[in-house]
């Protein structure tokens, strides 16, 4: 767990992958993060399910924070920082094939962070929404 006596650890990482299910603790290192000027990935997933067609809504999100880049508040400003834990929808429901187009969207924008991948059109946030097969940058 990182709390005020660990959140030191992380200052020593030249980059960061943040992967948590609480939104304070998500601020809390991400906050963290952008006053050390540390470059971090946050992912997450988000399942709800539909009772009437006894489905699952599925979605990925991937979003980098480099503090040294001018969308740098706009992207930390965009992080799912809520404590959600009470809501309605929150279901902490973790499915493989989610997290694993999470982890392989995450590590494509880090290689591209690296410049070992183009990007021709930056990005900041990138969301895949299953049902509707599409991926969506912002």
């Amino acid at each position: 767990m990182i709390d005020d006596n660990t959140i030191q650890r992380l200052d020593e990482c030249d980059f960061v992958f943040i992967a948590v299910d609480n939104g304070p603790s998500r601020g809390f290192i991400a906050n963290h993060l952008m006053a050390k000027e540390i470059p971090f990935i946050d992912v997450g997933i988000g399942v709800e399910k539909i009772p009437e067609d006894v489905k699952l809504l599925g979605r990925a999100r991937v979003t980098f924070v480099d503090p040294h880049h001018e969308n740098a508040a706009k992207a930390l400003a965009s992080l799912p920082v809520a404590d959600d834990k009470n809501d309605e929808v929150y279901n902490n429901i973790q499915l493989v094939e989610l997290n694993a187009i999470n982890a392989m969207l995450a590590i494509v924008k880090y290689k591209q962070y690296l410049d070992f991948y183009s990007e021709e059109i930056p990005y900041d946030s990138l969301k895949y929404t299953l049902s509707w097969s599409q991926l969506k940058a912002g």
